[in-house]
């Protein structure tokens, strides 16, 4: 009977024993599944706070992500981590130029494993410059200005005008250039980028402004009646620009002054047409008109003018 007891006693000792084996083992299985992922490191943005924002795709059970960071001039990387898929990195020094890797942390108890590191995002910390204003006085130089930035050694300037096959470069220490014997009624194109030694930032948004404006006037090829819902005056006119708009002039032939309108945001290219309510100007018929017209551009909200036209006289008839 007690042989019995220990047979019985040391068979549940061994299924228990198997029965802790297996669970064990499914354990292990269990972790064994939970295979690190690859992440894709999908954006770096500089922002003007010297802020460095990176975004990456989420992995599959990770617990949070490890960061790689190093500057150009860095021999090895510093290391960051994070919990979501985006990343604030503010201790940054402006111009320079940043790598970064991200890689996923996966943990289980005690033990911490990794996801191979993503692909590799550089940066460049100089802000993106902005043209401030470009400013032309007759007989005197093009001016370009720009804002400042931080970190930079020196600005490299382009500029050309419409007819132009190529950029002209200048390297600018300070935040503007004169352009000297600027073109008058040539259009120019002008952009800057921020250097740091041999390291560019990005290049500015390219802006533009025809000079000289004053140099061209528009030329009234007809005035008549137009065929609108109320009576109307049309005046038809040709200029050797695209402009924002333009101002038009109107008076009897027995009136001293001009009454003007003013027709901004109403581009024209080559060709300029305009109809004038009769009723609205006051415009009688069996009379003799004068009309004149000039051109608007709209450069940094500093409005340029065309000289006036030639002046048109035009007798408005009675309806037939």
């Amino acid at each position: 009977m007690r042989k019995t007891k220990n047979i019985l006693s040391v068979t549940l000792a061994l299924i228990m024993a198997l029965s802790t084996l297996l669970v064990g083992t499914s354990a292990i299985t269990a972790n064994a599944a939970t295979k690190p992922v690859k992440v894709t490191l999908k954006s770096t943005v500089y922002r003007s706070d010297a802020t460095v924002t990176l975004g990456w795709a989420a992995a599959s059970g990770a617990s949070g992500y490890q960061i790689a960071k190093k500057r150009i001039t860095d021999k090895g990387y510093t290391y960051l981590t994070a919990t979501g898929t985006s990343y604030n990195d503010k201790k940054i020094i402006p111009g320079t130029i940043y790598y970064y890797q991200v890689r996923s942390i996966y943990k289980s108890g005690k033990t911490t494993t990794y996801g191979a590191w993503s692909n590799t995002k550089s940066i460049t910390t100089l802000y993106r410059p902005t043209v401030t204003g470009l400013t032309y006085f007759d007989n005197q130089p093009l001016i370009i200005d720009w804002n400042r930035i931080k970190g930079v050694s020196h600005y490299k300037l382009a500029f050309k005008r419409s007819t132009d096959k190529v950029w002209n470069y200048r390297n600018v220490k300070s935040t503007y250039y004169n352009v000297p014997n600027a073109t008058r009624g040539a259009r120019y194109y002008v952009q800057v980028c921020p250097m740091n030694g041999k390291i560019a930032g990005q290049w500015s948004v390219v802006n533009s402004k025809m000079i000289g404006l004053n140099f061209y006037k528009p030329t009234i090829t007809s005035v008549d009646i137009a065929d609108c819902e109320d009576d109307c005056i049309q005046i038809n006119w040709t200029f050797p620009f695209k402009c924002d708009g333009c101002e038009i002039y109107v008076k009897k032939a027995t009136d001293d002054s001009w009454d003007s309108l003013r027709n901004y945001g109403d581009s024209f290219d080559g060709d300029g047409s305009e109809e004038l309510d009769m009723d609205f100007w006051g415009i009688e018929p069996g009379n003799t008109y004068y009309f004149q017209v000039r051109a608007i551009m709209d450069d940094f909200r500093n409005f340029a003018f065309s000289n006036f036209s030639n002046v048109y006289s035009f007798y408005v008839p009675y309806a037939q």
